[in-house]
């Protein structure tokens, strides 16, 4: 569900802003495209919606409680927030998983270099050792396995 500006604070959904009593406008800062999928850009967009759902909700208790005072306080929260579209953040946070799980293998090799017990690098992730054990050999197997099927073979 997108939220417009309109919308949260009250307004029509015709998509035009509406204003605070004192005429200021509401519009939120237009947030800027990413094409690349860094990190740090695919963490912002996140970031933004989640903390505008997040607004959002709170907006409806202030105003269900009569809250006039937090609903002002909310609504100024909100201005400050770039409206980031539902599935725009879903793929950022869908990408992020993949990064992150995806390079958990060559953080917990290096803590393993460090010196930190199998224990240690389970109790950092929330598993145990025999388990955290166990999904680094498997995905150290799977990578040892697709770069021999990946190798081309030799012309005959």
């Amino acid at each position: 569900m997108t939220f417009l500006v309109s919308e949260v604070t009250g307004g029509g959904t015709d998509g035009k802003s509406s204003t605070l009593d004192s005429g200021r406008s509401l519009d939120p800062p237009a947030f800027p495209e990413s094409q690349s999928g860094a990190p740090a850009e695919l963490l912002t967009i996140w970031q933004a919606w989640n903390c505008r759902d997040r607004l959002v909700h709170d907006l409806a208790k202030a105003r269900a409680a009569g809250d006039a005072r937090r609903v002002a306080t909310v609504l100024q929260a909100l201005s400050t927030v770039a409206v980031v579209e539902p599935l725009d953040a879903l793929a950022a946070n869908h990408q992020l998983i993949g990064l992150l799980v995806g390079r958990q293998p060559q953080a917990i090799r290096a803590a393993r270099h460090a010196g930190a017990s199998w224990q240690q690098v389970a109790a950092a992730i929330g598993t145990t050792a025999e388990q955290t054990c166990a999904d680094y050999l498997a995905h150290q197997q799977h990578i040892t396995h697709k770069s021999h099927t990946n190798t081309p073979s030799k012309p005959q």
